[in-house]
Formats: C-alpha cells, sequence, structure tokens
C-alpha cells in the first residue's frame, strides 16, 4: 500500500495552521500517530518559512518511503534555504544574527528533530524537505 499525499496552500497567515491540521488528519488515517507532533512542527516551520520568505503559495507533500515519513514542501523563491550556524559567534554578518534574533531558527528546529533533511531548487523555485523515521514495529509488520 502507497501512503502520499500533496495539497497545496495560499501564501497566508492561516497557511502553516492549515498545513497542520493537513499533515495531522493524514498521519492520524495512516495510523501514524506517533510522528504526528514532530511532523506537525516541522512542516509548520517550512510552511511558515515559505510564507515569510518566498511570499508564494506552498506545495506540501509527504508519503510513506523507506520506514519514514518523509514531508516536503515547495514554494516559489529559488533561493535554498540554508541553516544559520550559530554555533560559531562572530562569524555571523549583522544581518545574519539580527534574522537569527527575530526569528530564523525554523530550520535549527528542523535540524534538531529531524532524522534528515535538506532543500533543492526546483525549475520553478525550490524545495525544502525532512525525513522521520518509523521507530514503532507494529508499522513495519502492519505494512508487511
Amino acid at each position: 500500500m502507497c501512503l502520499a499525499a500533496t495539497t497545496g496552500f495560499r501564501s497566508s497567515p492561516s497557511a502553516a495552521s492549515d498545513a497542520r491540521h493537513w499533515i495531522s488528519d493524514h498521519l492520524h488515517r495512516w495510523d501514524i500517530d506517533e510522528l504526528r507532533d514532530t511532523a506537525m512542527l516541522l512542516s509548520s516551520e517550512l510552511v511558515t518559512n515559505a510564507v515569510v520568505h518566498a511570499s508564494s503559495a506552498t506545495e506540501v507533500s509527504m508519503a510513506v518511503v523507506d520506514g519514514a515519513l518523509e514531508v516536503s514542501v515547495s514554494d516559489s523563491e529559488p533561493q535554498v534555504a540554508t541553516l544559520l550556524l550559530r554555533r560559531q559567534p562572530g562569524r555571523a554578518s549583522r544581518a545574519d544574527q539580527q534574522t537569527i534574533r527575530e526569528g530564523g531558527r525554523g530550520l535549527h528546529v528542523v535540524a534538531a528533530l529531524a532524522d534528515s533533511w535538506g532543500a533543492s531548487r526546483t525549475d520553478d523555485g525550490k524545495r525544502v524537505w525532512f525525513r522521520l523515521d518509523l521507530h514503532e514495529p507494529a508499522h513495519a509488520e502492519r505494512r508487511g
């Protein structure tokens, strides 16, 4: 059985909330409740980044692939998301330091909680994704 879904969200203040509800509903239907809170948080961070930095509609996709949940958020901004390195004080530019103070922690949250994540350019913007491994053995048995 293939578990996959894709939807779009307008660039609006409610986009992150709408994405959280969509993720939650699908994971509940797919009986993957143990990843729901983390997937909702990380999806919300990525959709918020798209709304704030790209000011574009987003496409959110998720699928269960090779024992993991993969979620991606695509937008029309071609600049690939980067993680501002806060581990080396004094190395970030003033603009980066200001960004970190005002927000700018979304990708740090993704990097800390996801089993893996990344970003790449697409023909019409970029795609940022994360992967959460399914740890509960019952899922592997049910999916056979």
